[in-house]
């Protein structure tokens, strides 16, 4: 009897101690959707240690246990039609990126507590700026988010899409119809789009 209050006595204490640091660490769950969504849609095609700093994966507590996540990526205007890239991000958000890519229906299925996903692309400005030092001059970089959308698992519900009509429409190039339609979150930085054509 006495080893058992003793067993007790340790494993009470155990979890005495630990319980502070657990509660400060990020949930399992949000570690895990920050981990894996940009692997998941296929959105990154260099390795992370070769990407820019804003080029992640966010995730943000909407409380409840419920998250939203947003992300990033380096998508450059120059040589490229915004047009096009806008169509892009609509085919990854709502398919994943490349052949292996999957997009927010298949990830909502995936994770259970993720309420909404949002792509973000950004385009990065290199310039020069002179230094603390007498005729120092030093890199700098300035990012321009473009574009950003977004899709919530409750609109896709309620809509019940047609994923293949979608993929259709979105392979013709009848990008803005679909977007007016199934995303819930539509900005565009239309001055510098302008700048790319």
């Amino acid at each position: 009897m006495n080893a058992m209050r003793k067993w007790f006595r340790i494993l009470t204490a155990m979890v005495f101690f630990a319980w502070p640091s657990l509660s400060m660490c990020a949930t399992p769950d949000e570690d895990a959707i920050q981990a894996t969504l940009g692997d998941f849609f296929q959105i990154y095609v260099l390795r992370k240690d070769h990407r820019s700093s804003e080029d992640q994966v966010t995730v943000r507590s909407a409380g409840a246990g419920r998250y939203s996540a947003e992300i990033s990526y380096w998508r450059s205007l120059k040589s490229r039609d915004p047009v096009e890239e806008i169509c892009n991000a609509y085919k990854w958000i709502f398919f994943g990126r490349g052949t292996y890519g999957k997009g927010a229906p298949k990830a909502f299925e995936r994770f259970s507590n993720l309420d909404e996903i949002q792509l973000r692309f950004f385009d990065i400005e290199f310039t020069t700026k002179l230094g603390t030092k007498r005729a120092e001059i030093l890199p700098s970089e300035k990012v321009i988010p473009y574009l950003k959308i977004g899709v919530k698992r409750s609109s896709l519900e309620k809509k019940k899409p047609n994923w293949s009509e979608i993929q259709s429409e979105l392979s013709k190039g009848r990008c803005a119809n679909i977007g007016d339609q199934y995303l819930d979150t539509k900005w565009l930085n239309e001055a510098y789009i302008r700048q790319g054509k």
